[in-house]
């Protein structure tokens, strides 16, 4: 169904191609004229020059203008059909070979886009891994400083300082607690 469609556009378009560039036809003189002007051309010729004989192996001029004229109108509409047709299968081919070089352009400017984009990818991936490392390493040193600094540090007071104070005040209690038993029998003698 395509090929019928293409070849009745093709057709179309030889047609109308034919028809711009059709030459203007000669006119094709009648009988009457014909013979009317083939006594006139026979007159100039015998002023002009001798009638070459029929038995010659020449044979008269005036019918071959006839002839030629028919001949040359029918070339030339082929020869101009051709050219026509040459020119849009010029123009036809020069049309592929333009979409064809289109086309690979725009495919190889994909494949381009395509590699830069491949290329900053990876290249954020590499940075943002290299920030995730320096992060996790950020982290782990703060772990670490906590630990040592918050962590430790209040298990050393808590086994040192409030270890002590607490010895102190269990001391201060006990002391406090036999004084307060020596003074109450004290009270009660008095």
């Amino acid at each position: 169904m395509k090929q019928s469609k293409s070849k009745s556009k093709f057709q179309q378009k030889t047609k109308k191609v034919a028809e711009i560039e059709e030459p203007e036809e000669a006119e094709i003189p009648s009988d009457e004229n014909f013979s009317e002007e083939l006594e006139e051309d026979e007159e100039q010729v015998t002023e002009e020059e001798e009638i070459p004989d029929a038995t010659s192996s020449e044979e008269k001029p005036e019918k071959e203008p006839e002839a030629k004229p028919v001949a040359e109108n029918k070339e030339l509409s082929n020869k101009q059909k051709i050219k026509a047709l040459k020119r849009a299968l010029e123009t036809k081919t020069y049309a592929l070979e333009k979409a064809k070089d289109t086309v690979k352009g725009w495919r190889s400017q994909a494949a381009d886009r395509d590699n830069r984009a491949n290329t900053e990818y990876q290249k954020r991936k590499a940075e943002c891994e290299e920030m995730l490392k320096k992060i996790e390493e950020r982290y782990q040193k703060r772990i670490a400083r906590t630990k040592k600094w918050w962590l430790d540090y209040s298990d050393n007071v808590e086994k040192t300082k409030i270890f002590k104070i607490e010895a102190d005040i269990s001391l201060l209690q006990s002391e406090l607690s036999k004084l307060q038993e020596q003074e109450e029998p004290e009270e009660a003698t008095k």
